[in-house]
Formats: structure tokens, sequence, C-alpha cells
């Protein structure tokens, strides 16, 4: 698990992630913002965290590789 809920960003921040025959838990604060693109094979990614109302929330742009593993977002 990458937890990043005590973690600032001032407007927006990227991070790579790569997954091969396992799995990545990531937790982000709920004021953050968070977008996921990239190329599942095998694989994917599950965006379950929160949308805060804050139109200028800071971006989390998350560029995931997923093999035959997967990627779960949440709170």
């Amino acid at each position: 698990m990458l937890d990043l809920r005590k973690a600032e960003i001032k407007s927006s921040a990227k991070l790579s992630l790569f997954t091969f025959c396992g799995g990545v838990e990531l937790r982000v604060p709920e004021t953050w913002r968070v977008n996921v693109s990239g190329t599942p094979l095998l694989g994917g990614w599950e965006n379950r965290a929160a949308t805060p109302a804050d139109k200028n929330a800071p971006i989390l742009n998350i560029d995931a590789t997923c093999i035959l593993g997967g990627i779960e977002i949440k709170n």
C-alpha cells in the first residue's frame, strides 16, 4: 500500500505506477482530485477516490501501467 493521505501538493503532481502480476493500493487525501490514464494489459485500475467539490482542488495525475495486475485508488 502506498499511503499519500498526509502528503501535500500545491496545484498538481504526477505519479507513475507499474504493476506486474500483483496489485497496488493507493490512498489519497479526500481533498485531491485524481485523474488516471495509462495502459492496462490483462489488468486495470479502479478509482474509488471521492471527487472534492472544490474546483481548485489539487490534482494528482496518475500514469498507470498494469500488466496482469491492478491498482485500487481510494481515500
